[in-house]
């Protein structure tokens, strides 16, 4: 009588141990512990073609445009999934929801990635707002329009041998290339990049991050009422717009 009460516990036990693996199963799969973590980052591996040698420059601007203008669009699209990923969190966190493991993830991440540290920004509320402020989109004619002042369409010796499209320094022996007209008291360097790509994560980092550039941020949203009229326009009227409109920008002060 024992020995079948025992089986009959044991038995039982074994049932509920099997309901209870299906439960969690059931609800992994509803918010998965490991799940898509969305990423801004341009990760092809795209090098700049010799431009010196096109002897015409409207079909060397135009080549210039057209590698330039696929990897920026890609770039805005990926920061786009990303800030619609963190307005969901940002929506659990008004709502006072404990945030799942992959969000919190998420948030950890854009963290790092855009320099809102825990000392400066404890809470999630707050990091979450300054967040916004800085996982966003650019104009793709600024940075199309940018790197072709920078560069000279692509045929600078910083863009040529180090991939280099925007003019940013570093300060760092070694990192890039010196510069051969630099100040005998300087100490900065062009930064070279492995490819294109590097060149164009690094701007936006740049321009997302740096304080010097908090004001341009602010108004980056109004973009938005901008944007399709910007898309319908051909893409050097674009660019003689912006270089009539002066609103060019020097990213110098890489972080």
């Amino acid at each position: 009588m024992k020995n079948s009460f025992t089986q009959w516990i044991l038995g039982l036990g074994l049932i509920a141990y099997a309901i209870g693996c299906l439960v969690l199963v059931f609800a992994l799969s509803l918010n998965p512990l490991s799940g898509k973590i969305d990423d801004d980052i341009l990760t092809s591996n795209t090098l700049l073609p010799d431009l010196t040698l096109i002897n015409q420059p409207m079909e060397r601007v135009q080549l210039f445009i057209d590698i330039m203008k696929p990897l920026v669009e890609q770039k805005n699209e990926l920061l786009t999934t990303t800030r619609e990923r963190l307005l969901l969190i940002k929506q659990q966190i008004d709502q006072q929801q404990e945030l799942g493991f992959v969000d919190r993830e998420q948030l950890d991440r854009l963290r790092e990635d855009f320099s809102v540290s825990v000392e400066d920004f404890p809470s999630d509320k707050q990091a979450v707002e300054v967040l916004l402020s800085r996982v966003d989109i650019i104009p793709p004619a600024m940075v199309i329009a940018q790197a072709a002042i920078e560069s000279g369409w692509g045929t600078s010796l910083f863009a040529q041998e180090g991939n280099n499209l925007f003019g940013e320094w570093c300060f760092k022996k070694g990192c890039g290339i010196v510069p051969t007209r630099r100040a005998a008291s300087a100490t900065h360097e062009v930064r070279k990049f492995d490819s294109i790509e590097d060149s164009i994560n690094s701007y936006y980092r740049n321009i997302n991050t740096n304080n010097a550039y908090r004001n341009l941020r602010d108004l980056l949203p109004s973009y938005a009422t901008v944007r399709k009229h910007l898309q319908e326009m051909p893409w050097l009227q674009v660019w003689e717009n912006i270089v009539v409109a002066g609103t060019f920008i020097s990213p110098k002060c890489a972080p």
